[in-house]
């Protein structure tokens, strides 16, 4: 028996315990228990060999929980290239992201801005060319892991130069 699965913090140590009648040897060479900090969930096997030969295994999954943190949607940016606010994003731990859809719309409602890459940012660019200060619009439709539902934000941004 290798064991319950077990549910880890980054950064953290699992300590995996096998049992039974025989020897027992883990994927990584360590016999009975040994000791895992996997950067994703992973899945690991022991193999138990019997005083007759006979040969069984068990899997045991350390799941690694991730810490999200809070979505944060700023309200306003810079993008005058000096590295400071220069882009506007979402900022919450792309990882944790299942689905999402961000719009940026001009005060007539034409889209100036639009992905489904939570990576990406908008410049303050529209068909390559700087816009001028404004207030726009952003709509974030977003489905954070483990939710049924996507959630839907909706404020302005204000473009500064």
């Amino acid at each position: 028996d290798a064991g319950p699965d077990q549910t880890i913090n980054e950064g953290q140590v699992a300590v995996l315990s096998a049992t039974g009648n025989g020897l027992m040897i883990w994927e990584n060479g360590d016999t009975a228990q040994t000791s895992v900090s996997p950067q994703v969930t992973t899945s690991y096997t022991v193999t138990l060999t019997d005083s007759n030969g006979c040969v069984s295994s068990d899997e045991v999954i350390v799941f690694l929980a991730v810490s999200c943190g809070d979505l944060f949607i700023p309200t306003a940016f810079s993008p005058n290239n000096d590295a400071v606010n220069s882009a506007f994003r979402i900022k919450i731990n792309p990882t944790c992201i299942q689905a999402m859809q961000l719009q940026v719309f001009d005060r007539w409602g034409e889209i100036m801005f639009e992905t489904t890459n939570p990576s990406d940012a908008w410049d303050g660019k529209y068909k390559g060319k700087e816009l001028d200060p404004a207030v726009f619009v952003y709509v974030l439709d977003i489905q954070l892991l483990g939710e049924q539902e996507s959630q839907r934000y909706k404020g302005n941004l204000t473009l500064i130069k």
